[in-house]
């Protein structure tokens, strides 16, 4: 496989599975933004500064991460932002 070939893949992480790489490095301390799409729903649920290990997330633990948001640089000391969609069944 070839970096040209990461362009290509669909998205495969869990909230979970970033939740986890963060424990793994013993850093429970991190808070996100966290943008939710369901097809379901005219507007997108929003939670902002949310603790990783929040029981807010739990329902949405099995929902993939299409992006990921940084506007550090635009905004200093600005958070992360994990945008979820839920996969159909």
């Amino acid at each position: 496989m070839t970096f040209d070939n990461l362009l290509d893949l669909q998205p495969n992480v869990r909230l979970a599975d970033l939740i986890q790489l963060f424990l793994m490095g013993y850093d429970d301390k991190i808070y996100v933004n966290v943008i939710i799409h369901e097809a379901n729903l005219k507007e997108p649920i929003e939670l902002s500064g949310v603790r990783i290990i929040d029981s807010a997330l739990k329902p949405y633990y099995e929902y993939k991460i299409a992006y990921l948001e940084d506007s550090y640089y635009e905004t200093p000391g600005s958070m992360m932002t994990i945008n979820l969609i839920k996969e159909d069944n």
